[in-house]
């Protein structure tokens, strides 16, 4: 296990912490992935990623690794309805030890069609969200009173677990409609927070800056290459984004330059369209998920593929690390949003457990900054906060 600390906005989370949350979650049927190639183990983020003993995984007097009992099958459903819309929880059932640690929803955000794309400004206290009536929306992240009051000195949000709980809309500081010409299928801010990157089937990508005292957009730049929609972007480093297309390429923008400054095209079996990607804090680690249905890590520095696994059944629509790269936020259009352990080697199979459902096609999930939680959006309309209370 690896031990270290998150940290942001007087924050600390220890990754055990996060450990034993993964380990409580994991106590849910797992759900399988197969790595296609064998390649030996490298360096990410400087860490030496070894084969050890990762997620729900123990360890024989041997050194084997084993996986533990299926657990039981979830008695409850943990349906939660806001506004005429059913989102679910992955289970309410108990562990041993106590209560298993569920995501449950705390806002819903209602639009008139499909919401494609969510991300937190990175000082977490607001989110933007697109959607398919090329409105664009910027949110307040909500303050939740009613907590768990050992935890408040951590700063986070830390919904009570009652079964009467009723999620809430959330409040809305900024609204563009037409913001494209087409919908806006994702976004991505600057880690200064003072750009927002947006793009769109247009096939352009937007770049604006975001005054954050007025919680306003100034200026526009478009950003133009790609000959197919732009269904994924990201941003790390401060002057560097990066956007996955419908024409199967992966570009790279320095916005120094204005322009696009490398090209990739991920290896696949099946040429499958790149629907998300994301790379980890240290830039070496690239996740692409694709149109087939699987998710592929990638060597950058290497320019070499370490695996392709398939978490979900159809179309993965959203792909993203945890803060400190130790999970992976899978979304796809099965409904599914799935949670993947990345503490071990990464060439082996990767343990996996389903963390939310929504009762259609899940477009995006996106990891708050440095709470536990994340927001997803989905065609049925809807972009939900999920967090989850403290073991």
């Amino acid at each position: 296990m690896r031990i270290g600390y998150i940290i942001g906005n007087n924050h600390v989370l220890r990754v055990q912490v996060q450990h034993q949350l993964w380990i409580g979650i994991a106590t849910k049927t797992e759900i399988r992935t197969e790595s296609v190639v064998p390649y030996n183990a490298i360096d990410i983020n400087g860490c030496g990623r070894a084969p050890r003993i990762r997620g729900p995984f123990r360890a024989t007097s041997d050194g084997k690794q084993t996986e533990p009992r299926p657990p039981p099958q979830n008695r409850h459903n943990g349906r939660q309805s806001a506004g005429g819309v059913s989102v679910s929880s992955a289970g309410n059932g108990s562990t041993p030890g106590g209560p298993r640690p569920t995501f449950k929803p705390v806002t819903v955000l209602e639009d008139l069609q499909a919401v494609r794309c969510a991300e937190f400004h990175p000082d977490g206290n607001l989110y933007a969200v697109g959607s398919n009536t090329k409105t664009l929306r910027i949110c307040a992240y909500p303050k939740v009173d009613d907590c768990n009051a050992k935890h408040k000195d951590l700063g986070v949000i830390m919904l009570c677990c009652r079964d009467d709980y009723e999620p809430t809309a959330p409040s809305v500081l900024f609204k563009r409609t037409k913001h494209h010409k087409g919908s806006i299928y994702c976004l991505a801010w600057s880690p200064a927070g003072d750009l927002l990157a947006t793009g769109s089937n247009d096939k352009t990508v937007k770049l604006m800056r975001f005054n954050s005292s007025a919680c306003n957009l100034e200026g526009q730049e478009a950003l133009s290459g790609h000959s197919g929609h732009v269904l994924s972007l990201y941003n790390w480093g401060g002057a560097m984004f990066v956007s996955g297309g419908q024409d199967k390429s992966v570009r790279f923008w320095d916005l120094r330059t204005g322009g696009c400054v490398n090209i990739i095209s991920p290896p696949t079996t099946k040429g499958s369209a790149v629907a998300s990607l994301a790379v980890d804090p240290s830039g070496r680690l690239l996740v692409c998920g694709h149109e087939d249905g699987s998710s592929a890590l990638h060597d950058v520095r290497g320019s070499r593929s370490l695996q392709r696994f398939s978490p979900h059944s159809s179309d993965v629509r959203s792909v993203r690390f945890s803060p400190g790269a130790y999970y992976l936020l899978t979304a796809g259009y099965d409904g599914r949003v799935v949670l993947t352990d990345l503490q071990g080697d990464l060439t082996c199979p990767l343990p996996s457990v389903l963390v939310a459902r929504h009762p259609d096609k899940v477009i995006s999930a996106r990891w708050h900054p440095y709470d536990f939680s994340f927001i997803s959006t989905s065609a049925d309309k809807t972009a939900v906060l999920w967090t989850i209370p403290p073991v």
